[in-house]
């Protein structure tokens, strides 16, 4: 093909070249140091290169090339203008056509095509150069019938640029960035800024691990943003961790869940969805806070809204000591504390047992002071008796 070009050339180069007479040849002659002057719509035929020159066709190396309405081609056998030809010199509009007749490109090649160094496309200007992908059997609106590849400046920021087009491209139809990579090696997904070396506009998904190594770790930058955790089959949200300026910190557990704590593989504690707490245990049934072992306090308050000063009121009946030693003797234990069975069952509600201990302390004060007047009276009548036997 190299050969093809460069006699054509040359050839070009005798026409336009200073001419002299050779001779008028009949059947053969030769010349060493004369050119060739082709007059009058002649044309120069070697039949066995099959080299033909003049205003009907130009052949070159193969047989039926040719020169027409200002186009050089170049083909393996001779065939009429219109037919596939392999090589087409466009010396009206400059292009090139390797496969096609009508090439609309300064390069346009029908089929594949192989290069063996550097492809370079370069452009000034904010969009600068670019590489185009396309794929015809893609017409639906909002399918990439096209992607296009720019180095791209100016308004669009220092960067290389993923643009997907469908059939109506930016006159109403699908023509948005989709990847960015800036010059300082930030990648952006859904956005042309990217601020960090990741940065993704949207919903981002991970089939694995998520690791980081810097001392913050994960953050979350959105006034009320959240991290979500969502089931197996990604429809049902379990829960998520909330984040609100300046407020509060929200771990929750949605749709019947709960939330464990553990250490290890073992469970330490369990908040039920009714807002029961267990520690120790994974059923703290109807308590608020169930504790599967020793709790160690400092302090203790409970409110309890019944107390027990009403026996102090002078309306309370006081159960005489004799009823209370019948209770005693019958029951093994006071009237109104529970027994070690129904402790033992039940439990004991600290509110409650304070409350009833507390009576039996007032009421146990209250025997004291009958006692206490009962013995003044004794020992006032016991004094009248020393005073009369004394006179």
């Amino acid at each position: 093909m190299k050969k093809m070009i460069n006699l054509l050339l040359l050839l070009f180069a005798f026409n336009h070249s200073f001419s002299q007479t050779l001779q008028t040849v009949t059947s053969n002659g030769n010349s060493t140091s004369n050119s060739i002057e082709i007059l009058n719509g002649a044309y120069l035929n070697v039949n066995s290169g099959n080299i033909s020159v003049g205003d009907a066709k130009v052949s070159l190396n193969a047989f039926g090339n040719h020169l027409n309405g200002g186009y050089a081609l170049i083909q393996p056998s001779y065939h009429a203008v219109g037919y596939n030809i392999p090589l087409v010199l466009n010396s009206q509009g400059g292009n090139v056509g390797i496969g096609t007749t009508s090439p609309v490109y300064k390069l346009d090649v029908n089929g594949d095509a192989i290069v063996r160094g550097e492809c370079i496309s370069s452009r000034s200007g904010d969009v600068g150069g670019a590489l185009t992908l396309s794929n015809a059997a893609k017409t639906a609106n909002g399918t990439a019938s096209s992607w296009r590849l720019f180095n791209m400046t100016g308004v669009y920021g220092n960067s290389l640029q993923f643009w997907a087009y469908d059939n109506q491209g930016c006159g109403g139809g699908l023509c948005h960035s989709r990847l960015t990579l800036m010059d300082n090696g930030n990648v952006g997904i859904g956005t042309a800024s990217p601020a960090f070396k990741l940065h993704v506009n949207g919903e981002a998904g991970f089939s694995g691990a998520l690791y980081t190594s810097n001392a913050e770790g994960l953050r979350v930058t959105n006034p009320n943003g959240y991290i979500s955790g969502w089931d197996n089959t990604s429809t049902v949200r379990t829960g998520y961790l909330q984040f609100n300026t300046g407020t509060s910190v929200v771990l929750n557990a949605e749709n019947g869940t709960f939330l464990s704590f553990n250490t290890g593989i073992a469970e330490r504690m369990r908040i039920k969805p009714n807002g029961n707490v267990g520690i120790g245990t994974t059923n703290p049934m109807e308590y608020k806070l169930a504790v599967e072992g020793t709790v160690g306090a400092r302090k203790i308050k409970v409110t309890q809204e019944t107390w027990a000063d009403y026996v102090f009121d002078a309306s309370y009946q006081l159960p005489s000591l004799s009823h209370v030693e019948s209770f005693i003797k019958e029951n093994k234990r006071l009237p109104e504390v529970p027994s070690a069975a129904e402790v033992k069952k039940e439990g004991l509600d600290l509110g409650d047992n304070q409350a009833v201990l507390l009576k039996k302390i007032e009421e146990l004060t209250l025997y004291i002071i009958q006692q206490n007047k009962k013995i003044e009276q004794m020992e006032k009548r016991m004094a009248e008796m020393e005073a009369k036997q004394s006179k």
